[in-house]
């Protein structure tokens, strides 16, 4: 499990470098690698933070001998984390709802970051030391991208299409008017058949 999650980990980092200098595939990259990385923290979470095999599962005394309590916490932990990460995907993806599960996320893991740092100081457990790691490097990440305002974030994905920050930004203020909806597909389409048509010239 921890093998699968460095993979997605690696994955995205380099997905999030292909974006920033704009090569083709980051785009679709990120979506991949970070959502495969929130599904496995939510339905993984447990055997991932625990240690615990796949091939263990269908063992029936692979968690008889674990604390009850240490079993809701990385299963809390890893639903708080796939949170976290689909956060940090619509963010970067400049989707709706992305600074409402941030903030779910990031209030979560502050509450995870104090019990496992008490827990930890009491049992001295690398399985707290596991779930802090995880946590507070999140949690960076998190407030780093909250802290960034729209119209920045914006400029900085799309320098070269005014008109898609604009429509965005616009959106941003009020999610609900139709007409800025309606806007912001339309520069949304315009910006990805000027990408598909770049490709296709570097093509030929």
């Amino acid at each position: 499990m921890k093998r699968t999650e460095l993979v997605c980990i690696i994955v995205a980092l380099i997905a999030v470098i292909l974006r920033l200098f704009h090569y083709p595939g980051g785009g679709p990259l990120i979506v991949l690698s970070l959502s495969l990385l929130s599904l496995l923290y939510f339905y993984g979470g447990i055997l991932l933070f625990l240690d615990i095999p796949i091939k263990k599962i269908a063992n029936s005394g692979t968690f008889k001998e674990l604390p009850t309590l240490r079993i809701v916490g990385a299963g809390l932990t890893g639903a708080t984390l796939s949170v976290m990460v689909i956060g940090l995907l619509f963010k970067w993806q400049s989707y709706p709802g992305s600074f409402s599960m941030m903030i779910i996320g990031l209030g979560s893991m502050a509450v995870i970051t104090v019990l496992s740092f008490w827990k930890w100081k009491k049992s001295a457990h690398p399985f707290y030391i596991d779930i802090l790691k995880r946590v507070v490097v999140y949690s960076l990440i998190g407030w780093v991208l909250l802290g960034i305002p729209t119209r920045m974030w914006l400029n900085f994905k799309f320098p070269d299409n005014p008109q898609l920050v604009e429509a965005l930004v616009a959106l941003d203020k009020d999610r609900s008017n139709p007409e800025l909806q309606e806007e912001a597909n339309k520069q949304w389409d315009l910006y990805y058949n000027q990408f598909q048509n770049a490709q296709d010239e570097e093509g030929d």
